[in-house]
């Protein structure tokens, strides 16, 4: 089940983003690493997964929240939302409070 999860996880961050064999490569390791960890024949070493998470520029704390089903898009709102005014934010918060609010 572990095993499944890191592998789903890793792609759904990475696919869109960078070809397996070219990550793999760019973290130092054989061209088919990233490929044998997303298709469970593998699993990264402790090490290894805070490598990849830095790579991606995904915090562990997104990486392991199962209620987080787009981690990347996550990523990119957080980064965005760094360069917010005080006011930007209330809105886009305002707004995120709205559709939660329309889904219940």
């Amino acid at each position: 089940m572990f095993l499944d999860f890191i592998a789903t996880r890793v792609n759904q961050i990475r696919e869109g983003k960078v070809t397996a064999q070219t990550m793999s490569e760019e973290l130092g390791q054989n061209k088919a690493y990233i490929n044998k960890i997303e298709n469970k024949r593998s699993k990264p070493s402790i090490d290894g997964l805070y490598y990849i998470l830095d790579y991606l520029n995904t915090p562990v704390s997104v990486f392991f929240d199962k209620d987080v089903e787009m981690p990347s898009e996550l990523v990119e709102l957080i980064e965005l939302s760094k360069k917010l005014t005080p006011e930007e934010m209330k809105l886009i918060i305002d707004m995120c409070k709205h559709l939660n609010k329309n889904k219940a």
